[in-house]
């Protein structure tokens, strides 16, 4: 049987249903409002080669904010633990941390310069490691000290880094892909070639000219609204 909500249910949350509609709207409208970038080698604020997004300098601010949020959400996690009162608020606060880690490791796909050095990436493997493990021992074990010890251990690693950088920092994207040698023949007879804006086979991509509209909403709509109808059809034959 299928979880039926009461009228006072559904009021008490609509406004996640209103948070969840403005952040469809909000995707859609800047996306439909945006452009494909044609030349930009010598623009800072994009980089754009065979039709894929590379480096997007406003998107550092907001990594800084999912970064920051991160940040604070275990901090508050963690200390919610130590008094009586804000106990309620700690699976909520973890919850929060969670969520928060996923759109901080989305965003960061958009800001790419140079990579990662090896030291970095050891680091995000503890606190992303500190994170699946801290949250298992903790749901199948409940060992509340290793679940505790792994989360500070995933924190920790977010506290680290996060005040080596600034939320104004003047980020720009300052590099731009090139074909290694073995490969730049096909494109130049140089012994590397820059990668154009746009891909030679964008034609042939299922959302080539109708990223939004012909794609986008779809993909969001279908599945929505075709689990609803669905759910609706077993709650009606239950």
């Amino acid at each position: 049987m299928l979880d039926v909500y009461s009228p006072r249910e559904l009021r008490s949350s609509s406004w996640l249903y209103c948070l969840a509609l403005v952040y469809a709207v909000s995707v859609i409208f800047v996306l439909s409002s945006s452009s494909r970038p044609s030349d930009n080698f010598d623009d800072e604020s994009v980089t754009y080669v065979h039709d894929k997004y590379v480096c997007v300098q406003f998107m550092f601010t907001v990594h800084m904010i999912c970064t920051w949020s991160t940040f604070l959400m275990g901090l508050f996690s963690l200390l919610s633990r130590l008094f009586e009162f804000s106990v309620f608020f700690h699976k909520w606060l973890g919850k929060g941390y969670v969520m928060a880690m996923v759109w901080t490791c989305a965003t960061s796909g958009l800001i790419r310069n140079e990579g990662l050095p090896s030291g970095t990436i050891i680091s995000f493997a503890w606190v992303l490691g500190g994170l699946t493990f801290g949250w298992l021992f903790m749901i199948v074990a409940r060992d509340k000290r290793m679940h505790g010890a792994l989360m500070f251990t995933s924190w920790f690693g977010i506290a680290g880094r996060i005040f080596n950088y600034n939320l104004h920092k003047d980020f720009k994207c300052y590099t731009y892909p090139v074909f290694k040698p073995f490969f730049a023949s096909e494109y130049s007879n140089q012994s590397f070639a820059l990668l154009s804006s746009r891909d030679p086979h964008y034609d042939s991509l299922p959302w080539a000219h109708r990223e939004v509209w012909g794609w986008g909403v779809p993909l969001l709509l279908g599945p929505l609204f075709g689990f609803l109808l669905l759910s609706l059809c077993f709650r009606m034959a239950s």
